[in-house]
Order: C-alpha cells, then structure tokens, then sequence
C-alpha cells in the first residue's frame, strides 16, 4: 500500500474515533437527562411559569384604576375570575 495512502486512512481512522467520543459524550449527557434531569427541567420551567404569571398579577393590579377588567384580562393573559379577584382584594384595602 501507498505510504501516503496509508497515511490518509490513519488520519481518516484517527478522525472518526474523535467524531465517536464527541458523540458518545453527548449520547451520555442525553442519558443523564433522564428521570432527574426531566424533572429538574419541569421544576424550572415551572418557576418561570409562576414568575410570569406574577408579573402578569403585578401588572394586571397597576391597570385596575385604569382600564376595564375584562381588557387587563385580555393584555395580561389573565383570566377574568383571576382579574376579578385582583380587584375585589383591591377593593377590601380601602
């Protein structure tokens, strides 16, 4: 066999090898992603769900003197029963 041919079968070898440790290590990462990762993931998707329907209230409760009940609901993504609930709170502080 040709050396230089020979030198491209090594370096073509030596490629694949380093292609197959990149992909093992990202098929490992995947596994562990399993059960505890899932749920770790659900957790934090879940805290910003929350955070944003916080926000959402904070501002819903600074519109309340302004617009009507039902357009605070529709900007905020609220539903009505939450928005009105925001205002009988209000309501029963003064």
């Amino acid at each position: 066999m040709d050396k230089q041919i020979a030198n491209r079968i090594i370096i073509a070898g030596t490629y694949l090898q380093r292609i197959n440790d990149e992909y093992e290590r990202k098929v490992k990462g995947w596994l562990k992603m399993t059960k505890v990762g899932r749920a770790f993931e659900e957790e934090k998707q879940e805290a910003v769900r929350e955070a944003e329907k916080e926000e959402a209230k904070r501002i819903a409760k600074s519109l309340l003197d302004v617009l009507s009940l039902e357009l605070i609901a529709e900007k905020t993504g609220l539903d009505i029963e939450e928005v009105e609930k925001l205002k009988r709170a209000e309501d029963n502080l003064y």
